[in-house]
């Protein structure tokens, strides 16, 4: 019995030991760069922690904006900054996700398609 489940268990480990190292290594990507998103005339430079690395505003948008709507225009921007950073991270997530279940699939069965 235990000869069966040695085999099961090797695999565990090694497709754990795969996703720690590339969830770390996908994070340390994500962390290192700067996502830069720009609509209506400003634009927001975004690590990948979250922390803004700067806010521009284009000399050519609307000078006569109102703070309030001024405000909320940077908001959204922000908020689409995040939203990059995010999807990178849930696209990085799909890719590892597929390479552990993939290599099994296709070297146990030959293909059927």
């Amino acid at each position: 019995m235990t000869n069966a489940t040695d085999p099961s268990l090797s695999n565990l480990l090694e497709k754990a030991n795969y996703i720690k190292k590339a969830m770390g290594n996908m994070e340390e990507e994500i962390t290192q760069n700067i996502f830069k998103v720009k609509k209506n005339g400003i634009q927001v430079a975004m690590k990948g922690t979250h922390k803004i690395d700067s806010i521009f505003m284009d000399p050519e948008t609307n000078t006569e904006t109102s703070c309030t709507d001024l405000l909320n225009m940077v908001q959204e921007v922000v908020n689409l900054a995040v939203d990059e950073i995010e999807q990178r991270r849930e696209e990085a997530f799909k890719i590892i996700s597929q390479n552990i279940q993939d290599p099994e699939d296709t070297s146990t069965t030959p293909s059927s398609s």
